[in-house]
This record gives C-alpha cells, sequence and structure tokens, in this order.
C-alpha cells in the first residue's frame, strides 16, 4: 500500500476497526451478566459474541476504497463510491456465513452495519437489485492489499450474496419475525456498535470513567438527616419512606409505588432504584415535562452531587470547559456530548421523548446497552397519552427480560401497566387536602361572572382554562376587578413564567389564571382551585396545586363545565372519548373527597382501557414486524405545525445573539466539520432557551404575519418588534389591523 489506509483524518482504519471491535465486546461482555441470550433471545452467548465481533470489527472495511481514501483526505472524489456502509455490510454477512452463523443473525449484523450511519429502515425498504448493482461497480475500487493483509477474501460472489439476503429477508417476514425480541435484539446490538464507533473516534483507546458507587444509600441517609417529621403529615410521609426503604425484593423486575401526592414519592423512587440496581447500573428517572426533570434533577444533584447527575433532554445544556485551546475545547464538547448520548453518568433525569422515542423506530439509541442492569423509574406514566400505552407498555415489559427494572411512580397509575406494588399501607386514607366537586355547565361569559364572585371570600384561588383564549378572556375581566392576580401559559417566555412562579410561592399573587401548563411540575399551593372540565387524571393534577401541606384542612376544587355554542371547549383540546369519560365518572360521583381519588381513577382507566384506541398507528404491530421507518413516525407528543420564536427582549440579549451570529459565520468559513460546527452552534443555542417560545399557527396566519428573520430554525423577533409579537401579560401574539390574534 502506498498510502496508510485511514478511516479518520488523524485514525488508521485497522486501528478504528480493532478499537471498536474492543469496546464493543467489553459492553457485550458486561450486559451478559444480566441477560440470559438463550431464554430471551433464542442464541447462545458465544454466538451472539461471535457475530459482534464480525460485526464491530469489519463496520468500517468499506472505507479501503479508493474514493473514500481520497475523500478522507480532502481530494476530489466520487462522492457516491466514497460512501462505505453498504459495501462494509456486504462483507461483515459474507464473513459471518463463513464463521458458521446461522442466516438470522448474519442478516442482523449485515442490517447493523449497514444502517450504522444512516438509521434502520423496513426490511421491505431495501432496493436490493439497485444495491448489488452499486456494488460491483464499487469493489472494483476496493484496495485489494489492505483486504488481503487482514485475511479477508475479496473475490467474492456479489449476486450469491444477494440472493442469499432477499430469501433471508422473505423467510424473516414470512415465519420469523413478529417477535419484540427480534425488534430487540437489533437495537439492543446496533446501540452497542454505534456507540462504540462514535466512542472509538472521541476517545480513542479510553473509556468513559463512570463510578456508580458515588449514587449510594449512605448519601440518601445523610441528605434526608436534615428532616424534621413534627407535624401530622411529615410523619405520615416518614413512615412512608420507611416501608420503602425496608421492602425486601425477591426476583420481581416491575415495581410500582403508588401514594398520594405530596407524600414524597421522589426520595422513595430513588431509595427503591438504590436496592435495585446493580453495582454498575445507572438509573433514569424519566418524567413527563420539562419542568418537572428541573425540580428533581436539583433535588437529585443536592443528594449526590451536580457531578453525578445529568439532566437530558433537549433544551438542557452540555457543561462546558472553556479552555484557552480552541482545539482543546472542541475535544471537550465532543467529549461530554456523547458522554450525555450514551447515559454514561450514574443518574440521568429525562423526559419521556427523549427516553421513549429514540427506542421506538430507526433511531440508534446508543443509550439503550447502558440501561442493562441498572432501573428506570417512570413517574407519573399516567399522563402518557392513552393512544400511546400499548405501544410502551410493549417496550416497557421487555426491558426487565434484558436486566433492566422498572419503577412505576404515581397516585394514578392505568391498570394496563401491571406490576408489583411496593407499599401496602394505603396512605391515601391519611390525605383528604381537597375535595372535588362537579358544578353546572356555562358559558364563559357567566362562569367569570361566577368566579368575579366567588374570590371576592379573598382566598388565594388558582383558575385553570383549557384554552388560551378562555383563559385570556377571563383574565382580562378579573383584572378590572382585582390588582392581586397573575396569568400563565405556554405562550409566556420561560423566564417570565419562572419570575411569576417565584412570586406566587412568596405569595404576592391571590389570584391566578393559568391553562394546563401549571398542573404538573410546578410546586405551588392554593387554597382553592377551579378547574374547566378535563379527562379525570387532569382533575386530579389540577387538585395537586391545592393545600399541598394540609394548610387549610380540605379545600375545594371546583370543576365547571364551559362551553361555546352547545360544545365543550374541553373537547376541542382533549377529544370527546376522554372529556366524556370524566363526565360520566363525576356525573356518578359528584363529590369526591382526596381518600378515594385512585378508586375514582382506577375506574376511569379502566373505562378509557376498554373503549379507547391504546394504540393508535398500530405501533405495535409495526415494532414486532421490524418496520423501522415507519415506527420513526412515533412521538409521546403528536407533532403540530409550530414555529418557535426567539424573542430578543432587551439589548443584552440581542446583543449577545449578534455575537453568536459572527461566530456562526466564522465557523463557516473555517475548515471545522459539519459535527462540530452543528455541536457549537447547538450549545450556544441552549443558552437562548429561556427567551424561546413555541407555537402552533395556521398556513393563512403565517401569510399575514409577513417574512421573518429565520436563523437556525428560529424565527427571531428584534427587540424594535418585540412589541407586536409579544404582550406583557399573554406573551406571545402578533398584531395586525384587525387587533390581536394567537
Amino acid at each position: 500500500m502506498a498510502l496508510e489506509v485511514l478511516s479518520h483524518p488523524d485514525k488508521k482504519l485497522i486501528d478504528h476497526l480493532n478499537g471498536v471491535e474492543k469496546k464493543s465486546l467489553k459492553k457485550l461482555d458486561r450486559i451478559s451478566q444480566y441477560i440470559d441470550w438463550k431464554e430471551v433471545f433464542g442464541y447462545k452467548r458465544e454466538e451472539i459474541r461471535k457475530a459482534l465481533s464480525i460485526a464491530s470489527k469489519w463496520h468500517d472495511i468499506g472505507k479501503a476504497t479508493v474514493h473514500f481514501q481520497k475523500k478522507i483526505r480532502g481530494e476530489r472524489a466520487n462522492s457516491k463510491l466514497s460512501r462505505h456502509a453498504l459495501l462494509s455490510a456486504l462483507y461483515t454477512f459474507d464473513l459471518l456465513q463463513k464463521a458458521g452463523l446461522d442466516d438470522y443473525l448474519s442478516f442482523i449484523g449485515y442490517l447493523i452495519v449497514k444502517a450504522h450511519h444512516a438509521g434502520l429502515k423496513d426490511l421491505n425498504e431495501y432496493d436490493y437489485c439497485e444495491e448489488e448493482e452499486f456494488l460491483k461497480k464499487q469493489i472494483k475500487y476496493i484496495i485489494p492489499e489492505f483486504f488481503t493483509l487482514h485475511g479477508i477474501d475479496i473475490d467474492i460472489d456479489t449476486s450469491k450474496i444477494y440472493k442469499k439476503i432477499r430469501r433471508i429477508q422473505l423467510l424473516w417476514e414470512e415465519s420469523y419475525g413478529n417477535e419484540t425480541s427480534h425488534y430487540f435484539l437489533i437495537k439492543l446490538l446496533f446501540s452497542i456498535l454505534t456507540s462504540s464507533d462514535r466512542e472509538d473516534v472521541v476517545l480513542g483507546v479510553e473509556n468513559f470513567p463512570l463510578d456508580t458507587s458515588e449514587v449510594s444509600q449512605e448519601k440518601l441517609d445523610k441528605f434526608m438527616e436534615k428532616f424534621t417529621y413534627d407535624t401530622c403529615i411529615n410523619k405520615i410521609r416518614k413512615e412512608f419512606h420507611e416501608e420503602v426503604k425496608n421492602y425486601s425484593c425477591n426476583k420481581e423486575n416491575m415495581f410500582a409505588i403508588s401514594a398520594p401526592t405530596g407524600i414524597g414519592k421522589t426520595l422513595a423512587n430513588i431509595r427503591l432504584a438504590l436496592k435495585l440496581k446493580e453495582h454498575d447500573g445507572i438509573i433514569v428517572y424519566a418524567l413527563p415535562l420539562i419542568n418537572i426533570i428541573e425540580q428533581t434533577a436539583e433535588i437529585s444533584k443536592k443528594i449526590f452531587g451536580d457531578e453525578n447527575i445529568l439532566e437530558y433532554h433537549h433544551l438542557s445544556e452540555i457543561a462546558k470547559d472553556e479552555e484557552t485551546n480552541y482545539g482543546n475545547y472542541l475535544k471537550s464538547l465532543q467529549y461530554e456530548d456523547l458522554r450525555r448520548k450514551t447515559f454514561n453518568y450514574p443518574f440521568i433525569v429525562t423526559t419521556f421523548v427523549s427516553f421513549f422515542e429514540p427506542l421506538i423506530g430507526s433511531s440508534k439509541a446508543i443509550f439503550l446497552h447502558r440501561l442493562v442492569g441498572g432501573v428506570v423509574i417512570l413517574d407519573e406514566i399516567q399522563t402518557l397519552p392513552y393512544e400511546k400505552w400499548k405501544i410502551t407498555k410493549e417496550v416497557i415489559e421487555f426491558l426487565p427480560k434484558i436486566g433492566v427494572k422498572i419503577i412505576y411512580s404515581t397516585a394514578t397509575k392505568p391498570t394496563i401497566f401491571k406490576a408489583t406494588e411496593v407499599v401496602k399501607t394505603n396512605y391515601f386514607k391519611h390525605f383528604n387536602r381537597t375535595k372535588i366537586e362537579v358544578k353546572e355547565k356555562l358559558s364563559l361569559d357567566e362562569f367569570s361572572e361566577k368566579i368575579a364572585n366567588l374570590i371576592k371570600d379573598g382566598k388565594r384561588t388558582l383558575i385553570i382554562m383549557n384554552t388560551v383564549k378562555s383563559a385570556e378572556k377571563l383574565y382580562e375581566n378579573l383584572s378590572l376587578q382585582y390588582d392581586s392576580i397573575c396569568y400563565l401559559s405556554s405562550k409566556v417566555l420561560p423566564v417570565h413564567r419562572k419570575e411569576r412562579v417565584k412570586k406566587i410561592k412568596n405569595g404576592d399573587y391571590k389570584i391566578c389564571v393559568s391553562t394546563q401548563v401549571i398542573e404538573a411540575g410546578v410546586d405551588v399551593s392554593f387554597e382553592r382551585v377551579v378547574r374547566d372540565i378535563a379527562p379525570l387524571d387532569s382533575i386530579i393534577q389540577a387538585a395537586g396545586r391545592c393545600n399541598r401541606n394540609s394548610e387549610k384542612g380540605t379545600s375545594k376544587v371546583l370543576v365547571y363545565s364551559i362551553e361555546k355554542e352547545g360544545q365543550l371547549l374541553s373537547k376541542y383540546i382533549y377529544g370527546k372519548l376522554a372529556v366524556d369519560h370524566a363526565q360520566k365518572i363525576l356525573g356518578k360521583f359528584p363529590e369526591i373527597e382526596e381518600k378515594n381519588y385512585h378508586y375514582v381513577v382506577n375506574e376511569y382507566f379502566k373505562n378509557i382501557s376498554n373503549y379507547a384506541n391504546i394504540d393508535k398507528g398500530s405501533y405495535t404491530e409495526k415494532l414486532k414486524k421490524l418496520f423501522f421507518s415507519q415506527l420513526s413516525s412515533f412521538r409521546i407528543i403528536e407533532n403540530q405545525s409550530s414555529i418557535s420564536f426567539l424573542l430578543l427582549i432587551n439589548e443584552e440579549i440581542e446583543e449577545k445573539f449578534n455575537k453568536l451570529l459572527e461566530e456562526a459565520n466564522a465557523l463557516e468559513k473555517s475548515d471545522i466539520d459539519r459535527y462540530k460546527k452543528s455541536l457549537l452552534i447547538s450549545i450556544k443555542l441552549k443558552e437562548f432557551s429561556p427567551y424561546i417560545v413555541s407555537t402552533i399557527i395556521r398556513e393563512d396566519e403565517i401569510a399575514e404575519m409577513g417574512a421573518f428573520e429565520t436563523r437556525f430554525g428560529l424565527a427571531v423577533i428584534r427587540k424594535e418588534s418585540v412589541e407586536n409579537f409579544y404582550h406583557p401579560v399573554f406573551g406571545l401574539h402578533f398584531q395586525k389591523p384587525q387587533g390581536v390574534f394567537v
């Protein structure tokens, strides 16, 4: 060979191949402590190890071509002929077959190598005839000396191999497929291969340090020493925590902590997870919303230290070690970015979106192998949309088969999610802080008048509305009579929402009008809550914002049904089925005390399970049939056409943004690769998250607004134009001649 064969600009191909194989096998050996491969997947551990060894060792063999070597050196090359994944997959399949591995395991090796950059696809989506013809051309450009040196036969029969691959695919679809285990075998090996591939580039021969002993029972005990138990409610909290602490774990893998809101489930969840996890296992704490994550992460950091906690979601920032040397700074960013994505932290706090969506579909889910031996806490599982219950249940219930223990934590768990109950004592009977009272059906004007009279008694009152427009109108009416009033919705910038919540906690506001944004994760307590009718679990969540610490005996949660032209406003937001079932339950029980909430909610969820389509999109069937591309449309929250706005509300923020634009322009002209450029920009953009708000806008509204300055996928509103787009109380609005519209 006249030139050294490279995998990356600064790395020899053979070093990369050996490095990825070594890292892959190390991961496999770790997780094999907790997986019975034969029982779960039908293959012996030795067979899986041999298959992964070959796939990881030769996953980039297709880089040993003339065109790729020109490309990696910055020389002119044919872009199509310089691709490497498909050629690597072809030789990997041939090597797996020659090693005596069965057809299906060989096919899995072929799939994960072919997809290790682009992502997995439906099996019937590949055009094998086109692939075969292309490879016959590409093989002419391989570097024979490299193949010969490493004992790989250059002369392979491409037509014969593809005939075999097509036959395996057809057999898979006809007889072998339709099992969740097949899906997870592919995803698990794919996770190991792709994470090892990335780690070898970023870390070289090193590995991420991970000392899980830093997250311990002893540290939790020390944290809890400062608590006092001098009140009745605190004594109940102590009793509850002691019951979880003394729980004796047998051979179960799925657990539930079912207890009232405000009893201290967060610490109890962590306590149980510490008991359950293996010595090298991590804890993943998954929650519905980002604003809840911030609170849970803060508690976790106080217990175990900032350095042991990863807060992982699309708005979380990468910890930056600002180096004077720009090259070292880039390397540290790459290191931390990959460490986060591979879950190489002992304790991770994340969202349902960031946890479930990579596990379902074509995504690499490079953290999947890291879950093995660990514990996943699913907090407030009932907040998952009921249309997604079946597919998430399928995923959740398979994870214990690969050594992942599950904890459900909720006051209102849907009956479809089965688990061993950890808490035997009925703590609900001790909590009677609130009582739901069902009120009449009213128009918005009638409701406004009713509320205006109600709050004359001076009680601190939270009113939760289902639509932004109804919330704004109610606020406008009430603010004419009351000064101590605030407004919250998702259209208010996060920086302003945070300020308002702080003032609520300080008692600066007597009245708060809000949308559903306040229902979960906002630790506030009012003397009374009024809510427009909603699904029953949302009403229970609203009740959690009332009398949280039994300050006022039993407080009322009043549920009205607000209608417009004979239609309930709630049905525009939640749909007919969920609201109808809530009405049926509330019709049977017009007054419900907190101690009975869980009984009533169980009946509600049972009805939803019986009558609702809990697998909208047939994702469970698609998973079993390996329809990876079709699964990629899976979203916890259905996508709607929305625009994210960055509002430069003051000179400081605008100046900071202009500086970012200058840095982006300089980066564009630099020779830094695309991934590093993207990483640098994304890190900088996250600093602006308190000033970003998203909204759903119709096409005709977009046309009326005119052209925006768009940068980095955001609509940017400059300081001089902010007043046209942002109302000081209601947040994001757009001015047009007729007035304000949203």
